[in-house]
C-alpha cells in the first residue's frame, strides 16, 4: 500500500486528476457542452467546404483536433468513459450526433436497447453505466 501525500505537507498544488474529481457535470450541462461540440464541428466543416472551393477542394485551413481531444478527454474521465470504445465518442462520431441512431445500434449486454437518439439519452446511459 503506498501512502499518500497531502499537497499541504509537500508544499505542492493538487494534482489536476484530484480537482477534476469533484466537476460535477449535470445532464443539462452535459446536454450543453455536447451541441456546443457538435456546433463548432458543422462551422467547421462549412468553413473548409467554403475555402475549399475558392481554393482547393483538399485543403483544409485549420485543425482544432487538439482542442476538441482535450474536450473530449475530460469528458470522457468524468463519466469513466474514457476507453477503446467510448460511447461518447461512438455517440459524436459514428452516430453523427444521434442523427444515425435506430433502436439496436447499441445493445447492453442483457440485449436490450440503448437509446442514444440525443445528448440527454447518452448522458443517462453514462450515469447508468
Amino acid at each position: 500500500m503506498s501512502k499518500k501525500k497531502d499537497s499541504k505537507e509537500a508544499g505542492t498544488k493538487p494534482e489536476l486528476y484530484t480537482v477534476l474529481g469533484f466537476v460535477n457535470i449535470t445532464r443539462q450541462h452535459f446536454i450543453e457542452i455536447i451541441e456546443q461540440i457538435q456546433e463548432q464541428n458543422w462551422k467547421d466543416l462549412a468553413y473548409c467546404e467554403a475555402l475549399g472551393k475558392v481554393l482547393h477542394p483538399h485543403i483544409e485551413p485549420y485543425n482544432n483536433h487538439l482542442i476538441e481531444n482535450a474536450l473530449f478527454k475530460l469528458v470522457q474521465m468524468a463519466f469513466k468513459d474514457d476507453h477503446a470504445h467510448s460511447w461518447l465518442e461512438y455517440y459524436c462520431w459514428e452516430l453523427e450526433f444521434g442523427k444515425k441512431y435506430k433502436d439496436g445500434c447499441a445493445t447492453r449486454k442483457d440485449g436490450t436497447n440503448i437509446n442514444l437518439s440525443d445528448a440527454g439519452k447518452l448522458y443517462d446511459y453514462l450515469n447508468e453505466a
